[in-house]
Protein backbone atom coordinates (compact mmCIF):
# COMPACT_ATOMS: atom_id res chain seq x y z
CA UNK A 1 0.00 0.00 0.00
CA UNK A 2 1.16 3.53 -0.80
CA UNK A 3 -0.29 7.01 -0.53
CA UNK A 4 -0.60 9.21 -3.62
CA UNK A 5 -1.82 12.78 -3.25
CA UNK A 6 -3.54 11.87 0.01
CA UNK A 7 -5.28 8.76 -1.40
CA UNK A 8 -4.52 5.19 -0.34
CA UNK A 9 -3.38 2.99 -3.22
CA UNK A 10 -3.33 -0.75 -2.67
CA UNK A 11 -1.70 -3.24 -5.02
CA UNK A 12 -2.86 -3.41 -8.65
CA UNK A 13 -1.59 -4.25 -12.12
CA UNK A 14 -2.22 -1.69 -14.83
CA UNK A 15 -2.17 -2.36 -18.57
CA UNK A 16 1.13 -1.20 -20.05
CA UNK A 17 -0.60 0.45 -23.00
CA UNK A 18 -4.08 1.77 -23.75
CA UNK A 19 -6.75 -0.63 -25.03
CA UNK A 20 -6.21 -1.09 -28.76
CA UNK A 21 -8.65 -1.12 -31.66
CA UNK A 22 -8.11 -4.90 -32.00
CA UNK A 23 -8.84 -5.54 -28.31
CA UNK A 24 -11.96 -3.40 -28.41
CA UNK A 25 -13.09 -5.13 -31.63
CA UNK A 26 -12.85 -8.53 -29.87
CA UNK A 27 -15.06 -7.16 -27.10
CA UNK A 28 -17.64 -5.87 -29.61
CA UNK A 29 -17.65 -9.16 -31.56
CA UNK A 30 -17.94 -11.28 -28.39
CA UNK A 31 -20.74 -9.22 -26.85
CA UNK A 32 -22.52 -7.40 -29.68
CA UNK A 33 -21.91 -4.19 -27.74
CA UNK A 34 -22.87 -0.87 -29.34
CA UNK A 35 -21.00 2.18 -28.10
CA UNK A 36 -22.64 5.37 -26.92
CA UNK A 37 -21.58 7.04 -30.19
CA UNK A 38 -23.18 4.24 -32.22
CA UNK A 39 -26.40 4.40 -30.19
CA UNK A 40 -26.61 8.17 -30.73
CA UNK A 41 -25.98 7.77 -34.46
CA UNK A 42 -22.81 9.88 -34.37
CA UNK A 43 -20.92 10.08 -37.66
CA UNK A 44 -17.65 9.11 -35.96
CA UNK A 45 -17.27 6.13 -33.65
CA UNK A 46 -14.58 3.66 -32.61
CA UNK A 47 -14.50 1.90 -36.01
CA UNK A 48 -15.04 5.11 -38.06
CA UNK A 49 -12.72 7.50 -36.21
CA UNK A 50 -12.87 10.26 -38.83
CA UNK A 51 -16.53 9.72 -39.65
CA UNK A 52 -18.20 8.27 -42.77
CA UNK A 53 -15.77 6.76 -45.23
CA UNK A 54 -13.07 6.16 -42.63
CA UNK A 55 -12.23 2.88 -40.99
CA UNK A 56 -9.67 1.28 -38.69
CA UNK A 57 -7.88 -0.90 -41.26
CA UNK A 58 -4.18 -0.81 -40.49
CA UNK A 59 -4.85 0.61 -37.01
CA UNK A 60 -5.36 -2.58 -35.01
CA UNK A 61 -2.56 -1.66 -32.60
CA UNK A 62 -3.63 2.00 -32.23
CA UNK A 63 -5.42 3.08 -29.05
CA UNK A 64 -9.18 2.88 -29.52
CA UNK A 65 -10.87 6.31 -29.49
CA UNK A 66 -14.43 7.64 -29.59
CA UNK A 67 -15.06 5.61 -26.46
CA UNK A 68 -17.38 7.10 -23.84
CA UNK A 69 -16.92 6.48 -20.13
CA UNK A 70 -19.74 3.90 -20.15
CA UNK A 71 -18.05 2.10 -23.07
CA UNK A 72 -14.77 1.93 -21.14
CA UNK A 73 -16.60 0.57 -18.08
CA UNK A 74 -18.34 -2.10 -20.18
CA UNK A 75 -15.07 -3.19 -21.79
CA UNK A 76 -13.30 -3.35 -18.43
CA UNK A 77 -16.08 -5.49 -16.94
CA UNK A 78 -15.95 -7.84 -19.95
CA UNK A 79 -12.17 -8.14 -19.51
CA UNK A 80 -12.60 -8.92 -15.79
CA UNK A 81 -10.86 -5.69 -14.86
CA UNK A 82 -11.79 -2.13 -13.95
CA UNK A 83 -10.71 1.40 -14.75
CA UNK A 84 -7.87 2.74 -12.63
CA UNK A 85 -8.66 5.28 -9.96
CA UNK A 86 -7.13 8.71 -10.35
CA UNK A 87 -4.64 7.84 -7.56
CA UNK A 88 -3.65 4.58 -9.30
CA UNK A 89 -3.24 6.46 -12.57
CA UNK A 90 -1.08 9.13 -10.94
CA UNK A 91 1.10 6.50 -9.27
CA UNK A 92 1.52 4.62 -12.57
CA UNK A 93 2.44 7.80 -14.44
CA UNK A 94 5.06 8.67 -11.85
CA UNK A 95 6.47 5.17 -12.26
CA UNK A 96 7.06 5.73 -15.99
CA UNK A 97 4.02 4.07 -17.55
CA UNK A 98 4.34 3.76 -21.34
CA UNK A 99 2.30 6.01 -23.65
CA UNK A 100 0.98 8.24 -20.91
CA UNK A 101 1.71 11.57 -22.50
CA UNK A 102 0.60 13.30 -25.65
CA UNK A 103 -2.76 14.25 -27.02
CA UNK A 104 -4.69 11.20 -25.79
CA UNK A 105 -6.70 11.59 -22.58
CA UNK A 106 -7.45 8.45 -20.60
CA UNK A 107 -10.54 7.58 -18.59
CA UNK A 108 -10.20 6.80 -14.88
CA UNK A 109 -12.80 5.49 -12.46
CA UNK A 110 -12.94 8.87 -10.71
CA UNK A 111 -14.75 11.90 -12.07
CA UNK A 112 -12.49 14.46 -13.70
CA UNK A 113 -11.90 17.28 -11.27
CA UNK A 114 -11.09 20.64 -12.78
CA UNK A 115 -9.34 23.21 -10.63
CA UNK A 116 -10.22 26.86 -11.02
CA UNK A 117 -6.46 27.38 -11.23
CA UNK A 118 -6.18 24.92 -14.12
CA UNK A 119 -4.41 26.10 -17.24
CA UNK A 120 -6.62 27.83 -19.78
CA UNK A 121 -8.05 25.38 -22.30
CA UNK A 122 -8.56 22.47 -19.88
CA UNK A 123 -12.04 21.10 -20.39
CA UNK A 124 -14.14 19.10 -17.95
CA UNK A 125 -15.59 16.90 -20.70
CA UNK A 126 -12.88 16.24 -23.29
CA UNK A 127 -14.14 15.07 -26.69
CA UNK A 128 -14.15 11.27 -26.90
CA UNK A 129 -12.21 11.45 -30.16
CA UNK A 130 -9.14 11.96 -27.99
CA UNK A 131 -9.89 9.63 -25.07
CA UNK A 132 -8.42 6.19 -24.68
CA UNK A 133 -8.24 3.99 -21.63
CA UNK A 134 -6.39 1.15 -19.98
CA UNK A 135 -7.55 -1.23 -17.29
CA UNK A 136 -6.31 -2.45 -13.94
CA UNK A 137 -6.43 -5.84 -12.28
CA UNK A 138 -6.42 -5.83 -8.50
CA UNK A 139 -5.62 -8.78 -6.20
CA UNK A 140 -8.77 -10.84 -5.90
CA UNK A 141 -10.16 -9.77 -9.30
CA UNK A 142 -10.78 -12.59 -11.74
CA UNK A 143 -10.07 -11.91 -15.43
Amino acid sequence: MTWVDGARVDGYWIDREPVTVAEFARFVIDTGYRTVAQQRGDDACWHRPEGPGSDVRGRSRYPVVHVAYDDALAYAAWAGKSLPTEAEWNEAVRGGLAMMTGSLWEWTADALRVSLAAPRGLVADPPSARIGFRCVLRPGDHP
